[in-house]
C-alpha cells in the first residue's frame, strides 16, 4: 500500500484523484492548502505527494523544494496548468519524480504513483544489495585481519596491526592501545596509537587497580569510556554510542591490553560495530597473549651459553625497539653499563673456574632483580650492558643498588672478597636527559663510571661505613676548620683526600642563615623540576624551621618526586601530607642540620653540624655517588624504603 499526500485547492480534482487511487489499494490524504499538507506531514508517514503548484496560501514550488529538503523519503509528482518546460526541467532536476499537465485523466495519476512507487522499491532493493555486499567485505576484512594478527609472532607489529584493523574496520578518527607490563599484574604502558589523538590528553601508564571500572575491563565486554586514575591525565570520553570508547582485551581471566577507540570519523557507532568490536578484541586478546608466549620461549634461544646474559645482536635490536617507542610515546628508559673493574687481575690470579663464577654470580644477582622487560647482555667476560624499559634514572639507581647489595650478599663473593677484593662500577644513563641515541646513552653511562672511579667514597673506601660514621668522617671535628678551632694535621691531611681541584667535595663554616637560604634555594629546584624524577632530603633540626619552606612546597604533588624532612616533632600540627615527614629526637637530630638532592640533572648534598656558639661547619658536595650513597645509607639508617622494584615500574 502507497500512502499519498494530495495537495490541491480544487475539491473536484481531489476527490476524483482520490477515488481512483483508493480503488487501486492506495492511501490518500487530502489538503487544500500547503499549512494542511504541513501539519499532515507532521502527524503522519507519505511515500508520495501530489502537488499543485497554484495554492491559496503558498508557491506550490517552494513546498516542492521544502518537501525535498526535509522529507527526502517522499516522492514528490508535480500536477499543475503551468505548461512552462523551463520550470519542469527546474524541478526535475531539484529532485520532482513526475511532472504531469492539467487535465489528465485519474488513471495518468494513478499511472504515475505506481511508476514513483516501482522505482522506489527498485532502489529499495538495490540499496538492501549494496548493504549486503558492503557487510559481505567488511566480514571478508574482519576474517582477514583476525587471520593476520593471530599469524603475527613480533609484538611491535602486532600492536600496530591490532589499531589498524580496529580503526578502520570501524571507521575510527584513531584509536591508542595499552599493553601489560610483563611481570605486572595490573600496570599497563601506552605502546602503540594511530589517528586523530592528543598524546597530552592520555596516560602513559596506569594502573588497573585505581580504575574505577576494573571489573568491567576484567570481564571483557565494551566499557563506557571514563577517566584512567594515575596523576598524570586522563582518558576522556563518551557513551559507546554516543563517542568513543574501551574495548578491553581479555582472554582467560587476565586482561592484557586496552584500546581506546575514538569517535567515528561519520555518524555515530551502531550495534554492528558493538559486535564487530567484541570479536576483534577477543581474538587480538589471543593474539596478545600467543605472541608474548612466542616472545618468551624465543628470548630464550638468544643468550650466551654459560653466563644466561643475552647476547649483543639481540641487546642493540632491543635497545633500537626502545628508542623508537621512547621517541613515538614520550616514555623514557635507562641504560646502564656494569664493569669487574680488576677483572684481569682476578683472572691472573685465580683460578678460569673461579674468574668465571665472578661473572655468573653477577648475572645471577642481576637476574634476581630485573624484570621480564630488562634485558642483560654481556659485552665481553669484564663488561655487560643492561637496558630497563619505562625506568628513569632514580629507578635506575635502585636497580644498581639492589643487585651491587645481592651480589655482594652472596656467601662465594663474601669469602673471595676476603681474599680478593673485588671491584665493581655501574654508570646508568636515561633517554633523553643524558642522550638522545644509544652511543650518547653509553657515553654517558662511561662518563659515570668515570666519576665512580674518582670519588671519594670510591677511593676512600668508605663503603663499609654506616651513615652516622660516613658523615662523622666527612665532617671531620672543629679543629679541622679554621676560626672554630686549631687544625690538626692528621685531619688536614684527610680533609685533603677528600676534597679535590673541580671543587666536587668542598668543607665550609656558616651559619644557620645560610643554611635556611639553602633549603629556601633548594625548594624552588624542586617546584622547578616538577615533571623530573628527584630525591629530597631535609634534616633541619626541627622540622617547625622548616615551615617557611614547606609553605612553599604546599601545593607541590607531584607523583616524580620522594621528598622527605627529618628533624624534632614540630609544635603545630603537620598538615602537609603529600610530604614525608619523620620525626627524631636523637643525638644527630639535635646537633646536625643536612640536605640532599638527586636528579638526573643535579646531585648536591650537604653535613653541617652546629656548634655552641650557634655556628655551623661541615661538609658539602655534588659528587652523583658520594650523594646517591649518603641517601642509600640515610634511608637505611632511618628506617625509611627507597624506591621498591614496583615503584621503579611506575616511573
Amino acid at each position: 500500500m502507497n500512502r499519498v499526500l494530495l495537495i490541491d485547492d480544487d475539491l473536484f480534482f481531489l476527490q476524483r484523484s482520490a477515488d481512483a487511487l483508493n480503488a487501486r489499494g492506495h492511501a490518500t490524504t487530502l489538503c487544500r492548502t500547503a499549512a494542511e499538507a504541513e501539519a499532515a506531514l507532521a502527524q503522519n508517514e507519505f511515500e508520495t505527494a501530489v502537488v499543485d503548484l497554484i495554492l491559496p496560501d503558498a508557491d506550490g514550488a517552494s513546498l516542492v523544494r521544502r518537501l525535498r529538503h526535509e522529507h527526502a523519503g517522499v516522492h514528490v509528482i508535480v500536477a499543475t496548468q503551468r505548461d512552462e518546460a523551463r520550470l519542469a526541467v527546474q524541478l526535475i532536476k531539484e529532485g520532482v519524480s513526475e511532472y504531469l499537465i492539467k487535465p489528465f485523466e485519474p488513471e495518468n495519476l494513478v499511472e504515475a504513483v505506481e511508476r514513483v512507487d516501482e522505482k522506489r522499491r527498485q532502489e529499495g532493493e538495490r540499496v538492501r544489495l549494496l548493504i549486503e555486499s558492503i557487510e559481505n567485505y567488511r566480514l571478508q576484512t574482519v576474517y582477514q585481519r583476525i587471520i593476520g594478527m593471530l599469524t603475527c609472532l613480533d609484538m611491535d607489529k602486532l600492536d600496530e596491526m591490532i589499531l589498524q584493523s580496529i580503526s578502520e574496520i570501524l571507521g575510527a578518527q584513531g584509536a591508542l592501545l595499552w599493553t601489560l607490563v610483563s611481570g605486572r599484574k595490573d600496570f599497563y604502558r601506552l605502546d602503540a596509537f594511530r589517528g586523530l589523538v592528543n598524546l597530552d590528553e592520555h596516560p602513559i601508564t596506569w594502573s588497573l587497580e585505581e580504575h574505577p571500572l576494573a571489573v568491567s575491563l576484567l570481564a571483557g565486554g565494551i566499557v563506557e569510556d571514563s577517566p584512567l586514575s594515575n596523576g598524570e591525565g586522563a582518558i576522556v570520553g563518551e557513551a559507546f554510542r554516543d563517542g568513543s570508547f574501551l574495548l578491553p582485551l581479555a582472554v582467560e581471566g587476565v586482561l592484557l591490553g586496552v584500546v581506546r577507540v575514538c569517535e567515528k570519523l561519520t555518524g555515530s557507532y551502531e550495534a554492528a560495530d558493538s559486535d564487530i568490536a567484541r570479536v576483534l578484541g577477543q581474538f587480538a586478546a589471543v593474539s596478545l597473549r600467543n605472541c608474548r608466549a612466542f616472545a618468551l620461549a624465543s628470548r630464550a634461544g638468544l643468550r650466551e651459553r654459560g653466563s644466561g646474559a643475552y647476547n649483543m645482536a639481540y641487546f642493540i635490536d632491543y635497545a633500537g625497539k626502545e628508542l623508537y617507542k621512547a621517541q613515538r610515546y614520550g616514555r623514557t628508559f635507562s641504560m646502564v653499563i656494569i664493569s669487574l673493574d680488576n677483572f684481569e687481575f682476578l683472572r691472573s690470579h685465580l683460578t678460569p673456574d673461579v674468574s668465571s663464577q665472578i661473572s655468573r654470580w653477577l648475572i645471577s644477582s642481576m637476574g634476581t632483580v630485573l624484570r621480564e622487560t630488562d634485558v642483560l647482555a654481556q659485552v665481553n667476560e669484564s663488561e655487560f650492558y643492561l637496558i630497563t624499559p619505562d625506568t628513569d634514572y632514580i629507578g635506575a639507581l635502585s636497580c644498581i643498588r639492589r643487585s651491587l647489595d645481592t651480589f655482594r650478599g652472596h656467601q662465594f663473593i663474601v669469602d673471595l672478597d676476603r681474599h680478593v677484593p673485588i671491584s665493581l662500577s655501574m654508570g646508568a644513563a636515561c633517554y633523553p636527559a643524558h642522550g638522545l641515541d644509544y652511543d650518547e646513552l653509553l657515553f654517558a653511562c662511561r662518563e659515570r663510571i668515570e666519576e665512580q672511579r674518582k670519588s671519594p667514597y670510591r677511593r676512600l673506601h668508605l663503603e663499609d661505613l654506616d651513615f652516622h660514621a660516613l658523615a662523622d668522617y666527612l665532617m671531620g671535628s672543629e679543629e679541622d676548620y679554621p676560626g672554630i678551632g686549631p687544625p690538626k694535621a692528621a685531619q688536614a691531611l684527610r680533609h685533603t683526600a677528600i676534597e679535590d681541584e673541580r671543587g666536587t667535595n668542598r668543607h665550609l663554616t656558616t651559619d644557620a642563615k645560610f643554611f635556611d637560604h639553602l633549603q629556601y634555594e633548594i625548594a624552588q629546584e624542586v617546584r622547578a623540576m616538577e615533571r623530573v624524577p628527584l630525591v629530597c632530603v631535609l634534616g633541619p633540626r626541627r622540622l617547625s624551621t622548616a615551615l617557611p619552606l614547606v609553605d612553599g612546597l604546599a601545593d607541590f604533588r607531584s607523583p616524580h618526586a620522594r621528598v622527605t624532612l627529618v628533624g624534632a616533632a614540630p609544635r603545630e600540627e603537620w598538615r602537609y601530607e603529600h610530604l614525608r615527614a619523620v620525626t627524631r629526637e636523637d643525638e644527630f637530630i639535635r646537633r646536625h642540620s643536612f640536605l640532599f638532592l638527586l636528579c638526573e640533572i643535579v646531585a648536591y648534598g650537604v653535613i653541617l653540624r652546629n656548634t655552641e656558639d650557634g655556628r655551623l661547619y661541615g661538609f658539602h658536595t655534588s659528587d652523583d655517588f658520594l650523594v646517591e650513597n649518603l641517601i642509600s645509607k640515610f634511608e637505611a639508617a632511618f628506617g625509611l624504603q627507597g624506591a621498591s622494584a614496583d615503584e621503579r615500574d611506575r616511573r
